[in-house]
C-alpha cells in the first residue's frame, strides 16, 4: 500500500489570512523601515506581480533585503505583537490532517516566519516537512518560492498524495495529487 501524504497549503487554507501579508502590514507601520520598503518594492513588485499572474513564483523580496541582518528580530517582535493574534486558524482544515503517514506544509510564505508562527501556536509538530520561501545570501533574490507552478517539484508521485488548498493557482500541484480537497 502506498504511503498517504497530505500536501497542504498554508495561507487561506490553514489560516483565514495570509501570514506574510499580515507581517508586511505590520512592518509598514514601523517608521524606521517603511520608506526603504516602499523604495525597494518599486523595483521588485512589478516583476513579481506579473510572474504571479502567470502562475510563476516571485523572484525578489523587498522586505527581506531591507531587514537583512535583523530579520529574526522583526519576526520575533511580530509574533509577540498583538497583530499576530488577529490571525484565525481554520480548525476544520487542521482536523483533516489527522490520519496521514506524512503531512507536508508547502507554502510560499517566508519559511522562518512560518516556522516561528507554527512554534508560537504550538502546531509545528503536525508537519513531517515544512517547505517555504527561502532567500539567497543577498536577501533580495529568492532561492525557493513554492508558489503556483513551482509547487509541482515538491510532489512525490511515489506516494498517495492528498492535496489541500484554497486558491486556483494551487491547481498546478493539486492536479498531480490523487485526491484534491479545496477549502
Amino acid at each position: 500500500m502506498m504511503q498517504k501524504c497530505y500536501i497542504v497549503d498554508f495561507d487561506g487554507t490553514l489560516i483565514h489570512e495570509d501570514l506574510e501579508r499580515e507581517f508586511m502590514k505590520w512592518l509598514l507601520r514601523q517608521k524606521e523601515i517603511r520608506y526603504r520598503m516602499f523604495f525597494v518594492s518599486l523595483f521588485t513588485l512589478p516583476i513579481n506581480l506579473l510572474r504571479n499572474i502567470l502562475g510563476y513564483p516571485s523572484i525578489f523580496k523587498s522586505w527581506t533585503h531591507v531587514l537583512r541582518g535583523n530579520i529574526d528580530e522583526y519576526i520575533n517582535a511580530f509574533i509577540q505583537n498583538e497583530a499576530v493574534k488577529t490571525i484565525h486558524l481554520r480548525e476544520d482544515v487542521w482536523q483533516m490532517l489527522n490520519g496521514g503517514d506524512k503531512v507536508v506544509l508547502l507554502s510560499g510564505c517566508y519559511k522562518d516566519l512560518l516556522v516561528a508562527y507554527l512554534e508560537y501556536i504550538k502546531r509545528k509538530s503536525v508537519f513531517t516537512e515544512i517547505i517555504g520561501c527561502e532567500m539567497e545570501a543577498n536577501q533580495i533574490r529568492v532561492k525557493i518560492h513554492p508558489y503556483g507552478r513551482s509547487k509541482c517539484q515538491f510532489v512525490n508521485q511515489g506516494k498517495y498524495n492528498i492535496g489541500v488548498a484554497n486558491e486556483r493557482v494551487d491547481h498546478f500541484y493539486m492536479d498531480m495529487c490523487n485526491e484534491q480537497i479545496y477549502v
